[in-house]
């Protein structure tokens, strides 16, 4: 199985474009800023407003992107909130004579993982900076 296709969009900005390589029948996806849901927390609200701030300077931000930024959002303030919880109360609790650990690592490893895929779908790590510019 070979690599998936760049979009034409992110091989223009990294100046790779060649007309041989392109695909006529590529969706188009349309250029705009999209509307925070209004059912995200105000943490993930925030997250979501400068998550676009950086797409937008990257010239990757779509209107189609709105759903992924939403979970992405999500799953950011769910590590900053577990996070927080854990550097209250410690990673551990007793319970039955026996050190358990918090349901709240667990929750921060869910929530990290998800965090890092859609990080990376977006655009958004160190990596794909270099490969759009």
């Amino acid at each position: 199985m070979g690599r998936p296709r760049k979009p034409t969009r992110i091989k223009e900005l990294a100046g790779t474009l060649q007309k041989c390589r392109t695909n006529p029948a590529e969706p188009v996806l349309r250029a705009g800023r999209p509307a925070a849901p209004g059912w995200l927390s105000p943490a993930a609200a925030a997250i979501f407003e400068a998550t676009c701030d950086d797409m937008a300077r990257r010239q990757t931000l779509a209107v189609e992107w709105r759903d992924v930024i939403a979970d992405y959002s999500i799953a950011e303030a769910d590590v900053h909130t577990c996070s927080a919880i854990l550097a209250a109360e410690g990673e551990t609790f007793m319970a039955g004579g026996q050190i358990r650990p918090r349901p709240e690592v667990a929750q921060r490893s869910v929530a990290a993982t998800l965090a890092h895929r859609l990080r990376a779908e977006l655009g958004l790590g160190p990596v794909a900076a270099g490969k759009t510019g």
